[in-house]
Parts: C-alpha cells; sequence; structure tokens
C-alpha cells in the first residue's frame, strides 16, 4: 500500500477554500492532464458533492475518481471508480481552521496492480501535489 499525505495552511476562510477545492475543474489543477465532471452529485446545491464523478486524463490513462463522503467546508473523500492500474485508492481532503486560516490535509493512500508503478505514481502525485497546494496558497496571500 502507498501512502502520501501533504498539509498546506492556506491565509483564507474554510468556506472559501472548501469552495474552490469541491470543484473537479479546480482540483484538476494540482495535477498533469484534463480533468472533467463527468456525473453531477445527488445534491443539486452542491454537483461536486456525493456522487459526482470527475474524470481525469493523463494521456495514456484515465481514472475516474467519485466522490464518496462530502460534508461542506470539512471533509471530501473520493476513490477511483473505474478500471485502472491502481486498486484500493482512497483520497481525503480534510479542513479545519487555526487562527483565522485553513489547513488542508491531503492524504492519498492506494495499491498498484502492476509491480513498482505504485512508487512511481506516488513519486509523481506527491511531487504534483506539494507543488500545486504551495502555488493555490500563495494566491491568498
Amino acid at each position: 500500500m502507498e501512502m502520501l499525505h501533504v498539509k498546506q495552511i492556506f491565509n483564507a476562510s474554510i468556506g472559501e477554500v472548501f469552495d474552490y477545492f469541491s470543484d473537479h475543474e479546480n482540483v484538476g489543477e494540482l495535477f498533469p492532464g484534463e480533468t472533467l465532471r463527468i456525473k453531477k452529485g445527488s445534491n443539486p446545491d452542491f454537483p461536486n458533492g456525493l456522487g459526482s464523478v470527475r474524470r481525469i486524463t493523463v494521456f495514456p490513462i484515465t481514472v475516474e475518481e467519485t466522490i464518496t463522503e462530502f460534508i461542506p467546508n470539512k471533509l471530501i473523500e473520493y476513490r477511483i471508480s473505474n478500471d485502472a492500474p491502481i486498486r484500493n485508492h482512497l483520497g481525503k481532503m480534510e479542513f479545519s481552521e487555526l487562527n483565522g486560516k485553513t489547513v488542508l490535509d491531503y492524504s492519498i493512500e492506494f495499491e498498484s496492480k502492476v509491480p513498482y508503478l505504485g512508487k512511481v505514481v506516488k513519486l509523481a502525485l506527491e511531487e504534483a501535489l506539494i507543488f500545486g497546494l504551495k502555488k493555490q496558497s500563495e494566491k491568498y496571500n
């Protein structure tokens, strides 16, 4: 099992940060490739919420992620829901407040179906997450 964990502080309210990261296309800015919502969530007030599906395409791989937990301003959880070279995937974004700022605690765990691919995927994801979250946090300063 591969695991990665990144924390980032944003000089903004939880509502502002949560709204940004709950939009599938904005999450796509953290990773290479194209991200697109292909299914709306079950609650019309939160089209990117519970039950929504986003497709991430990084040639030649396409991954679909389904939102499995969605608590506004607190938690977004998602799992890969199509046949991909990764299994037992769980992505989790937890939001909390600290001294008027927002802390995003982002973790991803998964297993690879292909030997040694997991280590490569983990390194690429971790690098993209660290860079993308830092870049996004700088917009709030």
